[in-house]
């Protein structure tokens, strides 16, 4: 295995949308590493391949010939979404990512062991582990012990991403990958939101990739990668930038 600092390497990708190699490409020629333990920002216009660059991570997409993806110093570029998906790969979209007709403490059940899904099938070891796990994850979503009993299609939309969330957080992941996790929300539910999401990442150690519009929550990342033209722009630290117009203007208007 290799020992690489770096959960995620993309190399050469190209992406376009109608599988021509003629046709303007979304992604272009990218390169983008991704390093363990961080939390990057992924920013950049409308349309500019942010999305885009998550799905053909987690494997939704497919980049043409040519070029590699490595996950954890493992080549995935013609690996199934399912095996990324073992390998600790995992991936929040904008809307989705819970099962709607079920409670959310079968969301819960199903994100806890997912190889299982229900605690019939599980060893009696396996039962005190997804015991241990359930506790876990209602002591750091509290909110979540008075909904458990409710269907997730009842729930309000700050609800909805809270559940998504806390699922992703019970994977085995190495790396959670969430495009516009605050989309639809009011002001005060995204805050609610990303408060607990920042909370949770840096108590837990997990890298983060995250596409998200409302840049006034977002200086608690470690990195801003800015994506132009299908190509990495730059690469900033100083998350203070978000709030600077000039620079704003410069990578991402």
């Amino acid at each position: 295995m290799d020992e690489s600092k770096n959960i995620l390497e993309m190399r050469n990708i190209t992406v376009t949308y109608d599988d021509d190699e003629d046709s303007i490409p979304i992604l272009n020629k990218l390169d983008f590493n991704v390093e363990k333990g961080k939390t990057v920002l992924l920013m950049g216009h409308n349309g500019c391949g942010k999305s885009t660059l998550l799905r053909t991570v987690i494997g939704l997409l497919k980049p043409h010939k040519g070029g590699e993806i490595l996950f954890d110093g493992e080549p995935v570029r013609k690996k199934s979404l399912e095996k990324r998906v073992h390998l600790g790969m995992t991936y929040l979209s904008q809307y989705g990512g819970v099962f709607p007709s079920l409670t959310v403490k079968d969301n819960l059940e199903a994100a806890n062991d997912y190889d299982n899904f229900w605690s019939l099938f599980l060893t009696k070891e396996k039962k005190i582990q997804h015991k241990e796990r359930m506790d876990k994850v209602l002591g750091t979503f509290p909110t979540l012990k008075d909904i458990l009993g409710k269907r997730v299609h009842k729930l309000s939309g700050g609800q909805k991403k809270l559940v998504a969330f806390a699922m992703r957080t019970m994977l085995p992941s190495k790396l959670i990958m969430l495009d516009e996790p605050t989309a639809g929300l009011d002001a005060a539910r995204a805050q609610e939101l990303m408060d607990t999401m920042q909370a949770v990442v840096k108590e837990s150690g997990k890298t983060v990739l995250i596409v998200e519009h409302r840049l006034n929550l977002m200086q608690w990342v470690d990195l801003v990668a800015v994506l132009r033209e299908g190509r990495i722009a730059t690469l900033e630290t100083d998350t203070s930038k978000l709030d600077d117009s000039d620079w704003l203007k410069k990578y991402y208007v």
